[in-house]
């Protein structure tokens, strides 16, 4: 059988007898208000039960019982106002053991890959204001920082650059961005009677703005 989406409506789909994972309901109804739903829900066409998507289906059934607006990515049944959700069909497996199976790995494969602490932590600056559906909130950030922090050996190089009072970390990508930002610091002490960095950043910031 052809994997295909077809709408179910909500209170037809039935989750899998066994599902050992538990969910952050409320969490996923914010990122559902927020985003839409987005992924589909995964059935075993076998049993005609779910083998993905418990989490989302759980929330969808709170968010109707509470009279929430249809999300982006739900239709509505014209004849009783029926939500009627994405389901990926098709999919068949030898047993119910091996539907279970799947449904386990579905989880926990997601879980083994972990994070880029430091990629995570410059993503999730950039969003601060705007974490609502996401699953961190400010202290996951800043923790993630503390911890990101903790591990860092400062470097006291002699770079000729002067020895600024306030000490940041930047973190580049690769090798080679960090040596071009650290010539052009050099390009600026040799261009500038300003003692500090910081005065020589700002003169040069100001110099492209004034032009």
């Amino acid at each position: 059988m052809e994997p295909k989406i077809k709408y179910f409506r909500l209170d037809e789909i039935v989750g899998a007898d066994l599902n050992p994972k538990d969910h952050d309901i409320g969490m996923i109804i914010q990122s559902i208000k927020r985003f839409g739903f987005t992924s589909p829900l995964l059935r075993n066409e076998t049993t005609e039960k779910l083998v993905a998507g418990h989490g989302r289906l759980e929330a969808l059934i709170n968010m109707f019982k509470n009279k929430y607006s249809a999300p982006k990515g739900i239709l509505i049944d014209t004849e009783d106002n029926m939500w009627l959700v994405p389901v990926l069909t098709g999919l068949e497996f030898e047993n119910e053991e091996e539907a279970l199976t799947y449904l386990i790995a579905d989880n926990k494969l997601t879980e083994l890959g972990g994070w880029n602490e430091h990629n995570l932590l410059a993503s999730l600056s950039t969003i601060d204001k705007m974490l609502e559906g996401v699953g961190f909130d400010e202290s996951d950030i800043q923790a993630l920082f503390e911890r990101v922090n903790s591990d860092w050996e400062e470097d006291n190089t002699d770079r000729g650059l002067g020895d600024p009072r306030i000490k940041f970390r930047l973190i580049f990508d690769d090798d080679k961005q960090q040596h071009n930002f650290f010539k052009f610091l050099e390009y600026l002490n040799k261009n500038s009677d300003i003692e500090n960095v910081a005065g020589r950043l700002t003169e040069h910031c100001k110099g492209y703005l004034n032009e």
